[in-house]
């Protein structure tokens, strides 16, 4: 700061200034009890005239030695603004250089603060996520805002609690399956089952099929037997009937009709005795062969072993049992026939 500038801080004085326009503010008053009542009465009023433009000039000089004033004290005021600006920044200058020592000092501490929080920060972040990667392996749903906020009890007690119902939910899926296998195993089994009587029946039904086409050889030979035994015994017929002819030619009429009669009559007694044997025999081989083949007996066991199979429980179980009463009424009609 200059010499000058330091006077002017000095010397100057801003209710003095303002003092120094007091004066002509208290003679306005008086202007106006002087000057406010005149007036010019028309053109000619010369006299009016005369006091009213003296009575301008002397307030024009009034206001214009205000305006002189004004700027005189204005540019003291400049002045004293300017030297007050230069001695602030002389005093300020240091000050602004302490405070920001100091302001560098508080910044350093603020920083290592921040550095501290931070660290702090991602150590919390790194405890969550491993507190949430330890919940994840067991299924939990914590929300990471929870956990993130538990003491390292709390979140002891959840992972443990939560470790138990997954494991508990781990042995309920196991027994499940281990129910679900074992109930495939049975329906298999069943199946297999089921299968096998199928084969089995279809292999009774074949040999059934093949018993009674065997009958039916054998019922076939029996009759070819019958058919030719018949034959033969016609054939001896016609042949003693011709030799009774012949014999009756050479002897007697009367000794060759009784001799004839009574060679009849053994002859017809011996043909119903053969009859009669070859019913018994024809009798006993049918007996023979109808104990050989209890037909309608297979047939109805066969029906009956339909009747008994079991059908696994499924959607169409009932369908299945009305398809094998069905099946066994019309084997069973069959017997009937």
């Amino acid at each position: 700061m200059t010499a000058d500038q330091e006077t002017v801080l000095v010397t100057f004085n801003a209710q003095d200034a303002l003092a120094s326009f007091d004066p002509v503010a208290a003679g306005i008053v008086k202007l106006r009890e002087s000057y406010g009542g005149l007036t010019i009465n028309g053109l000619d009023d010369k006299v009016g005239l005369k006091k009213v433009h003296a009575a301008r000039i002397d307030v024009k000089r009034v206001r214009v030695g205000v305006e002189h004033t004004r700027k005189r004290l204005k540019a003291d005021a400049v002045a004293f603004g300017k030297a007050l600006d230069s001695r602030a920044k002389e005093i300020t200058a240091p000050l602004l250089e302490l405070e920001q020592d100091l302001q560098a000092k508080e910044d350093a501490i603020a920083a290592e603060k921040e550095a501290i929080k931070q660290a702090e920060r991602e150590a919390k972040e790194e405890r969550l996520k491993e507190r949430m990667a330890l919940l994840e392996a067991v299924n939990s749903k914590a929300s990471p805002f929870m956990v993130s906020n538990m003491m390292a009890g709390e979140f002891d007690d959840l992972l443990t609690k939560a470790t138990l119902e997954y494991e508990a939910e781990q042995e309920r899926l196991r027994v499940e399956a281990q129910r679900e296998a074992e109930a495939r195993a049975q329906r298999e089994a069943e199946a297999k089952a089921l299968d096998e009587q199928r084969a089995a029946a279809a292999k009774e039904r074949e040999e059934l099929d093949r018993a009674a086409a065997e009958v039916d050889r054998k019922n076939a030979e029996i009759q070819a037997r019958l058919d030719k035994a018949a034959a033969e015994q016609r054939a001896e017929s016609d042949r003693l009937a011709q030799e009774r002819a012949d014999l009756e030619h050479e002897k007697a009429l009367e000794a060759a009709r009784a001799e004839a009669k009574a060679e009849a009559e053994a002859e017809a007694k011996r043909r119903e005795e053969r009859r009669e044997a070859q019913e018994r025999a024809a009798k006993a081989e049918a007996e023979r062969i109808e104990a050989l083949k209890p037909e309608n007996d297979r047939i109805l066991g066969f029906s009956q072993m339909l009747r008994d199979l079991v059908v696994p429980d499924c959607r169409v179980r009932d369908d299945i049992y009305r398809l094998i009463d069905e099946v066994c009424e019309e084997i069973e009609g069959m017997v009937n026939l």
